[in-house]
């Protein structure tokens, strides 16, 4: 019984170890996640958002997304939500997301 659970944790230690290869790989996946949100951050402020009753009313961008999401089952490799408020209350909310395509 002994032995088979200091295998156990033997397995779970060397499962968890990081190699140099699996680091890179992480590094190098921050960095294309950094670089994908920076592409949505700059998506959502292309838009101008007015109020419908008030059109000279220009909504105000919340320059971080209220969500940030992905999907590994779709096509869809990052996606956020941004919303747009006025007078600090939210008026309108979108999701961006990056697929194979882009947005």
């Amino acid at each position: 019984m002994k032995t088979l659970i200091l295998t156990g944790s033997l397995i779970t230690l060397l499962a968890q170890a990081e190699t140099p290869k699996t680091k890179t790989a992480a590094n190098e996946e921050k960095k294309q996640a950094a670089q994908r949100m920076t592409v949505m951050k700059k998506g959502a402020t292309l838009y101008r958002i007015t109020l419908g009753d008030q059109p000279k009313t220009l909504l105000e961008l919340k320059t971080e997304p209220v969500l940030r999401w992905t999907n590994p089952v779709s096509d869809v490799k990052d996606g956020t939500v941004f919303i747009w408020t006025n007078a600090g209350r939210p008026e309108v909310a979108a999701q961006l997301f990056l697929d194979g395509q882009g947005f």
